[in-house]
């Protein structure tokens, strides 16, 4: 041991400080009599650190295992971000809308079209289960009989017809001709509005609105029901009803029920 560390040892230090990695150590101070004298020399207490095998397998686990937390909270972020597209609209503004003007309740099961949005929600107990493409009136919305037009308001399912037509087969009357549509995947309207596949045949719950002489969606045979014009799904191109893909009629058809209300807004 040298004359400086004995001299060190024997007189007492404290540390106060090391250089990262334990390079080195300049903050040695000892006392000298009555006075407090820093240390000019710098001694190396601690080992430089080894770039051993494994160390770097540590180091490379620990990169992963950060990179796992990192996209595991990614993977939450959009889950959510998700699920709040898909519960917008709200089901608890509607109920409330319907339970502030028609004074309806217990409406844990309904539809839901978006005229704006052009598209159709189902609702089941109380929570968004699926959402369709939709078209509605090209002419706007409007009540009135002869318009061509959408109705809005609050109405219910009356009845459901061509249960066991094919996809694409032409309903008139609600009867099945054994006529198979061609069906337009393209933007094309073709001048004609054939009903097909599936119909939702709907009645207005508003006396005076959509309900009753010239404002009655059940005489103006308001549908929900499938299209040979395909490819103007999206966006308003109905005489009046509300169209869907001929898949997404068949499979609204059997999810909901007689009696179901449908909201139109």
């Amino acid at each position: 041991m040298t004359s400086e560390l004995k001299t060190i040892f024997k007189s007492g230090f404290t540390r106060v400080g090391f250089p990262l990695g334990g390079e080195g150590c300049e903050g040695f101070v000892r006392r000298q009599g009555d006075g407090i004298k820093k240390s000019t020399k710098s001694i190396s207490l601690l080992p430089a650190k080894a770039n051993t095998p494994l160390s770097s397998e540590r180091e490379s686990h620990s990169r992963k295992t950060k990179l796992k937390k990192i996209f595991s909270v990614f993977i939450l972020f959009t889950f959510l971000l998700f699920t709040s597209f898909l519960t917008d609209p709200k089901v608890p503004e509607l109920q409330k809308y319907c339970l502030d003007n028609f004074g309806t309740k217990n409406m844990s099961d309904f539809i839901y079209v978006s005229v704006k949005e052009q598209k159709l929600y189902l609702v089941k107990s109380n929570e968004i289960v699926k959402s369709y493409p939709i078209s509605t009136s090209k002419y706007g919305v409007g009540e009135l009989a002869n318009t061509l037009k959408t109705p809005k308001g609050l109405h219910y399912i009356r009845d459901k017809q061509g249960q066991n037509a094919p996809l694409g087969g032409i309903l008139v009357n609600g009867k099945y001709t054994g006529q198979i549509a061609n069906i337009q995947t393209q933007p094309i309207d073709t001048q004609k509005d054939d009903v097909t596949t599936r119909i939702l045949w709907l009645m207005g719950c508003e006396h005076g609105v959509n309900r009753g002489k010239d404002k009655d969606s059940f005489c103006r045979l308001i549908y929900i029901h499938g299209t040979p014009e395909e490819g103007l799904i999206g966006r308003p191109a109905s005489h009046g009803c509300i169209r869907m893909l001929n898949k997404d009629v068949i499979d609204l058809y059997n999810k909901a029920t007689l009696g179901m209300y449908v909201l139109i807004l």
